[in-house]
């Protein structure tokens, strides 16, 4: 009994050992170090389709188990606009015990311009209309289209069942935290009146320029209706008739008939409006029809 006493202890303590001896060989062959991420530039400029390889161009990662592991290497996180239109970048790389380690990399774009608006129709709408919005959209050269993403302030407010003239602000931001601004003013106009009053139409209704680049507002009339006749712009500049009746009594609007007020200062930053207002009076009381041109400084 003795020695089977004896027999049992020995077995326990050789199972024990050999246990122990196990498990300081399973925690000694298991890494407990995370990869080491180096860099060439902690900071780069890219175009801004710059894809992913292009942006962890020059960054690998190491480990100590796993060796190389620069293919582990993702994209975490990208911040918004820091000073000078610079980004932060995160990167993540992980080895086979699932250590991660992180590093940032700052980020410029060598060709990135603002998010722009766009605009093919005046921001005149019918009386009791659902849309105050109508053809105005906004591209990025990050996020492509960001149309959907456009809002109106509520700070402002449009009473689209009483013709008038009311302010509104447009914005829009892209993925970088970029925000875009577009105050303008927006037009509510009885159906009833407006087959009577001259009918202006540019070829542009919304357009940016540089700060000390001058326009010329006439440049952008392209054709006006009025008394049910169109006088389109011939090369001179001119609005003429194209098919002008013998007993005709006016066959073309010159640049001095049209009102032009013009409010921009092309030296400063900014929005500004262009309006352009042309008056008729060959029937019993005289119209005026208006349109406005949106200017962008920048």
């Amino acid at each position: 009994m003795k020695k089977l006493r004896i027999l049992s202890i020995i077995v326990f303590v050789a199972a024990a050992v050999s246990f122990g001896m196990y498990r300081n060989e399973q925690i000694n062959s298991k890494d407990n170090q995370a990869p080491k991420i180096t860099m060439k530039k902690d900071s780069i400029k890219v175009s801004c389709d710059a894809d992913q390889k292009k942006l962890l161009k020059g960054i690998k990662a190491k480990d100590s188990k796993d060796g190389d592991v620069t293919d582990s290497l993702i994209i975490e996180s990208i911040s918004n606009f820091t000073k000078n239109k610079t980004r932060t970048m995160t990167v993540v790389a992980f080895d086979s015990d699932n250590h991660a380690t992180k590093a940032t990399r700052k980020v410029k774009y060598k060709d990135y311009t603002s998010p722009e608006f766009s605009l093919t129709e005046p921001l005149r709408f019918p009386m009791n209309t659902q849309d105050i919005m109508g053809t105005l959209t906004c591209k990025d050269v990050l996020d492509g289209d960001l149309t959907g993403k456009i809002k109106m302030s509520s700070e402002y407010y449009v009473q689209a069942d009483k013709a008038g003239e009311y302010p509104m602000m447009y914005q829009a931001a892209n993925s970088a935290g970029d925000v875009q601004k577009l105050p303008v003013t927006v037009e509510i106009y009885d159906p009833a009146k407006e087959s009577q009053r001259p009918q202006i139409e540019l070829s542009q209704y919304l357009i940016y320029t540089s700060a000390g680049t001058v326009i010329n507002p006439w440049d952008y009339v392209q054709q006006i209706t009025m008394g049910g006749i169109k006088y389109i712009r011939d090369e001179d500049g001119v609005l003429r008739d194209p098919k002008p009746s013998q007993n005709q009594q006016r066959t073309s609007i010159t640049s001095e008939e049209v009102q032009i007020n013009n409010e921009a200062d092309f030296n400063k930053a900014g929005v500004y409006e262009i309006t352009y207002q042309m008056t008729d009076d060959s029937g019993k009381e005289s119209v005026t029809g208006q349109v406005r041109l949106i200017v962008v400084v920048r």
